[in-house]
């Protein structure tokens, strides 16, 4: 589904996700593992000069029970609380059965380690454009960092959408001075 256009992070550029379904084998080290899973292909196209000196926080987070029911969200940090662990919409939408709604509001709230900040659990509530309420909450299996002039984690998270099993991913960007500021609050 088309990003809505002018909402960060892509106010000077057009953005376009799109659920599907993964089949293959992967080899590693000699030994070849089948694929089978949900995931998410994303495509963007023209400038994007925010990206370069990026002053606040995003994240993009996504999951999927299946191939008719997912959901993917961007999210801000507000400007009243920077470094918070509270975000907003700026745009997304969600599948069930597999008719496709944009969001019309959510929240996100996330729950971090306290040693070194990654995320530990992601909480979403929100509604569509329909007024189904959207809930999901996404409990962290593994996690990368990815440094850099910004920091973006991103995590393997097993949710409850609903009651339904899912499985998806969440990257949360931090500029790389804030999040050492809110590593070191925590601790």
């Amino acid at each position: 589904m088309p990003h809505l256009e002018g909402a960060p992070p892509f106010t000077g550029s057009s953005h376009f996700d799109q659920h599907g379904r993964v089949r293959g084998t992967l080899q590693l080290h000699g030994e070849h593992i089948a694929v089978d899973c949900m995931a998410v292909r994303d495509r963007s196209w023209g400038r994007r000069p925010e990206l370069i000196g990026r002053r606040g926080r995003l994240s993009y987070t996504f999951g999927s029970s299946g191939p008719d029911d997912g959901f993917l969200a961007f999210c801000v940090a507000p400007g009243r609380d920077p470094l918070g662990d509270s975000e907003t919409l700026t745009s997304g939408y969600v599948f069930r059965g597999g008719a496709v709604r944009r969001l019309e509001h959510l929240d996100r709230q996330v729950l971090r380690h306290p040693v070194h900040g990654g995320v530990d659990r992601v909480e979403l509530d929100g509604a569509d454009t329909d007024g189904r309420r959207f809930r999901a909450i996404g409990e962290a299996r593994s996690r990368m960092f990815l440094p850099g002039n910004s920091v973006c984690i991103n995590t393997l998270l097993c949710w409850d959408v609903d009651g339904m099993e899912a499985w998806g991913e969440d990257q949360d960007v931090w500029p790389a001075v804030s999040f050492a500021d809110r590593t070191r609050a925590l601790r």
